[in-house]
């Protein structure tokens, strides 16, 4: 179907068919594997995708069974222990597994005794560099914790084996992903800076204040677990083990309570299958002077982080997905490795054909769905529904960040808004003012619409609403006319003028405290709620995204449909307009200050030429 997920994946796989620029071109949460973590056929990338997790799967298993030999687990018991950590997700590049592989590393050097770094740790190293591809929150949790163990070497003055390896296989797996290698610092500096801005952009809070604590609880027992299993026989390496462990967790905490919803399974899956992988480790006698109330106490500790890891994972299933059980879950998984297996089997003897046909039936009904006005040229859709113009086949050419959800700082957006004016700009746009999360609806891409107000003219509107729009050989212009700038408080009532003809356009700038900056880094960002009062004092309540707000917006009148965009387009006069507005922030784990109380707003009135009365 045509959702916000599915047109992500089809992104990502139509970035990576196309040769485009990552960081440059196309940005993203993905990177230029990204399709391989999308995980949905398509027919140019199936191959790429089977390859890719295979890799995956080869250094999980090296990994996890190089670690039960280092213990001396016998091999029926390993083998076991395997299927005990493969069962919780049934696919290789899930994200709970790959943030947990991150520790195998570690694990690897710690537990054997002979060889420092094995070839079961390179093929682990080399199946992160390939993970890291596919989504930079591994790439940035692998980074670190490959980091902090090329530091260990070069304080004990040896050669960062692990950490050049690593280097080498991001660099080369970037190349076999079409690449040009000098994208890729631009790369790595657009995509920190853009998850820089998730938490402020993409964070859902909700009630998890008993979730969070318990995380964090169970999370610091095992990095005291981890601590002092090593400590004894080497403090330098103990505490590198403990600073990966704890590193790992963070980016499992970070991701799975970002957003109030189904991303807690995240953290939950992750720490069972944590939980899981130190087992054996904590479980074997540590060394032979240990008493046996110590064995007793470790071991209980042990099956108490399973069962609690178990049982948090459960409350996850309950809270957001409540037609689903895990035991059910558990009990579909194994048919379910086995029917992936025998798929990937089935393609290499006969091809796309197995997958084909349903394929062609999905874009049928999407096209069904979700139907598009053909348009020759190069086409870019403003709205959240990128495979609708996919699925369609056209020529697809999007501006860097898309959705527009992700432009969420001045700079972003002017990634954007320089691409829709450069020369490479697309000939057609579809747009419809969509918005996530009850944001404010002109928020999402509201930064580009002068731009795109004068830039294209409208062409028609479909009977699902979407506003075809094609560009102008001859723009027309815009202007920001300043009514007034002030300093106001957060929760002060902040009278909208009234303007004669055009918008009011508005700047919205808001500082985070040292505080608030320190819980964002470790949490996420409190939502900041916009109430506004129309002329007949109905008052209503949506989202303000900081970043996106300080660029500008219009802000009155309330443009929520394509036909009300199609007026402010080509009308000068707008009856429904704002009387005033406040801006909330919502207090969030205890911390009241996240933002200063004094916060600048700048008003103008935005005039647009119209365009020509009859255009074709």
């Amino acid at each position: 179907e045509a959702n916000l997920d599915y047109s992500y994946i089809f992104c990502s796989d139509y970035a990576f068919i196309h040769g485009f620029r990552y960081g440059i071109d196309f940005l993203g949460t993905c990177g230029p594997w990204g399709f391989a973590y999308g995980d949905a056929y398509q027919p140019q990338v199936i191959g790429w995708i089977i390859a890719a997790q295979t890799i995956v799967g080869i250094g999980l298993f090296a990994g996890i069974w190089r670690l039960g030999k280092n213990l001396r687990i016998h091999p029926l018991l390993r083998g076991l222990w395997l299927v005990l950590l493969l069962i919780w997700a049934s696919k290789a590049l899930n994200d709970s597994r790959i943030l947990a592989m991150c520790l195998l590393p570690m694990l690897l050097r710690r537990t054997d005794s002979k060889h420092r770094d094995s070839i079961a740790s390179f093929l682990v190293v080399l199946a992160l560099a390939l993970a890291g591809h596919t989504k930079f929150i591994f790439l940035t949790c692998a980074t670190g914790t490959i980091a902090l163990l090329s530091l260990e070497d070069i304080l004990r003055k040896r050669l960062p084996k692990l950490g050049l390896g690593f280097l080498a296989m991001v660099m080369v797996f970037w190349l076999v992903a079409g690449q040009r290698l000098t994208d890729l610092p631009t790369y790595l500096l657009e995509a920190w800076r853009l998850a820089s801005k998730f938490s402020e952009e993409m964070g859902l809070p909700g009630p998890d204040f008993f979730m969070i604590p318990t995380v964090f609880l169970l999370s610091a027992v095992i990095g005291f677990l981890v601590l002092a299993r090593f400590w004894k026989n080497d403090r330098l390496g103990a505490s590198v083990a403990f600073l990966i462990t704890a590193l790992t967790l963070f980016f499992c905490f970070k991701e799975g309570f970002l957003r109030y919803d189904g991303h807690e399974l995240i953290v939950t899956t992750a720490l069972t299958i944590i939980a899981f992988t130190l087992a054996p480790l904590f479980w074997i006698r540590w060394s032979p002077q240990s008493s046996v109330p110590v064995i007793v106490a470790v071991r209980a500790l042990v099956l108490l982080l399973i069962t609690a890891s178990i049982w948090c994972m459960n409350q996850s299933y309950d809270r957001f997905l409540p037609d689903q059980l895990l035991s059910a879950n558990l009990e579909a998984e194994l048919p379910l490795i086995e029917q992936r297996a025998t798929t990937g089997f089935q393609w290499f003897t006969h091809g796309n054909q197995i997958f084909e046909p349903d394929y062609q039936a999905a874009l049928a009904n999407v096209r069904a769905t979700s139907p598009l006005p053909m348009r020759s040229g190069t086409v870019d859709i403003l709205g959240t529904n990128q495979l609708a113009v996919i699925a369609a086949g056209m020529n697809y050419d999007p501006r860097p960040l898309s959705p527009g959800y992700q432009a969420a700082s001045p700079d972003r957006i002017d990634m954007n808004r320089r691409f829709l004016l450069g020369s490479s700009a697309p000939d057609n746009i579809f747009f419809v003012p969509e918005a996530i999360d009850n944001h404010f609806p002109s928020l999402e891409d509201g930064g580009l619409w002068p731009d795109l107000m004068t830039h294209y003219l409208p062409t028609q509107i479909t009977p699902t609403g979407v506003l075809a729009l094609r560009r102008d050989p001859q723009p027309r212009t815009y202007t920001l006319s300043p009514i007034s700038s002030g300093s106001y408080r957060l929760d002060q009532h902040i009278p909208v003028p009234i303007v004669p003809t055009g918008a009011v356009w508005a700047q919205i700038k808001m500082r985070q405290t040292l505080l608030g900056k320190l819980g964002t880094t470790l949490l996420r960002t409190p939502p900041v709620d916009l109430e506004f009062t129309d002329q007949s004092g109905t008052t209503s309540h949506r989202r303000l995204i900081p970043g996106m707000a300080e660029a500008g917006f219009v802000l009155s009148p309330v443009v929520s449909n394509s036909y009300e965009f199609l007026s402010l387009m080509v009308h000068p006069t707008h009856e429904s307009q704002l009387a005033d507005i406040s801006i909330h922030v919502r207090p969030s784990v205890g911390i009241k200050n996240w933002f200063d109380p004094d916060i600048q707003v700048t008003f103008s009135r935005l005039d647009v030429a119209p365009p020509p009365p009859r255009v074709a």
